[in-house]
């Protein structure tokens, strides 16, 4: 599990120090070219965007132990303030600054759960009405020797804003992978050391998706689980229960459901259900091979678990090609 911690937190820094270079880099670039274009018109506001970006790059190559999440709640709500102060006041980059709207969604999802990131994001989509706005009232018609810096502006910008996306979305699957296989673990009884597959990122997808139909041969863990489930099934009966289930088989031999599942279906190549109406079906043939032992067959089906004749006739000819009444017929002879 330690380990899992540790990827984490190295996913969490990676993530952040690449973020910031980039927005760094992109600050950097856009000063060269509004020197270009304008002149020392907007220098004042590039160098303090500059002058912000660059302390929390240092402090990011300097400090790895930095609490991701507080951190990174307050970078995210200072961007997204200065996003809307850009968007409402310099209009003219309304396309670009519009276009970074659409990253602080995904952005918000590091540190807060989805419905109170739509609820964020929701209010934060009043930028562009309020944008509308001021520019409908505010803002006179654009020079058009400005037309062509705005034009690379908008272009460029849009552009970094889908770098960023994309760097943003790819982490946020990274970490959630990481987080969901962390919250498993925490909340099992069980432990098991398979998880080395981990210290490469390639097999992090493994764990999630780890199968075990894709083994000719159960692997000890599972075999040693499967022969607890065995003798519980054995001697506790619970499948005369018709509405015994996978999440209660799991609790009784203190395990967790995918680990069942998976033991059950290594060593059997059946799903629970099947497994557990195999017992429901041997008990039904061993109480017809006792000649001694009256019983009536429109009552049995209560007594082995299930809910009604009808599914009980079904699964005994899923499985055996006829119907009860068939194989009673065929031990009478």
């Amino acid at each position: 599990m330690e380990n899992i911690k540790d990827k984490l937190r190295e996913l969490e820094y990676s993530f952040a120090k690449k973020l910031i270079f980039l927005l760094l880099l992109k600050q950097i670039i856009i000063v060269f070219s509004d020197l270009y274009f304008v002149g020392s018109q907007y220098l004042f506001y590039d160098v303090v965007l500059i002058l912000t970006v660059t302390p929390c790059y240092v402090f990011t190559l300097v400090s790895e132990n930095y609490n991701f999440q507080k951190v990174g709640k307050f970078a995210v709500g200072y961007l997204m303030l200065l996003n809307i102060i850009l968007s409402i006041v310099y209009y003219e980059d309304f396309p670009s600054v519009i276009s970074y709207i659409f990253m602080f969604p995904v952005a918000l999802m590091f540190y807060y759960n989805i419905r109170k990131s739509i609820y964020i994001s929701a209010f934060f989509f009043l930028t562009i009405p309020l944008s509308l706005l001021y520019n409908y009232y505010f803002v006179h018609n654009v020079e058009k020797s400005d037309l062509l810096y705005y034009n690379f502006s908008n272009t460029y910008t849009i552009a970094c804003a889908f770098i960023l996306f994309s760097v943003c979305f790819y982490y946020l699957i990274q970490i959630q992978k990481l987080k969901a296989v962390l919250v498993f673990l925490e909340e099992n009884t069980i432990t098991i050391d398979p998880f080395p597959v981990l210290e490469k990122k390639e097999k992090i997808k493994l764990v999630q998706e780890f199968s075990l139909e894709e083994t000719d041969f159960p692997i000890p863990f599972y075999e040693d689980l499967f022969s607890k489930i065995e003798d519980h099934m054995k001697i506790q009966k619970p499948w005369r229960n018709p509405d015994y289930n996978l999440k209660q088989l799991a609790k009784d031999v203190s395990s967790n459901t995918q680990y069942v599942s998976s033991a059950i279906n290594s060593c059997t190549k059946n799903n629970f259900k099947s497994y557990l109406n195999d017992f429901r079906l041997n008990a039904f043939i061993a109480l017809i091979n006792n000649k001694n032992e009256e019983f009536s067959l429109e009552d049995v089906y209560l007594t082995i678990g299930f809910y009604n004749r009808s599914t009980f006739n079904r699964v005994f000819k899923s499985k055996f090609q006829m119907t009860p009444q068939e194989y009673i017929s065929t031990k009478s002879i």
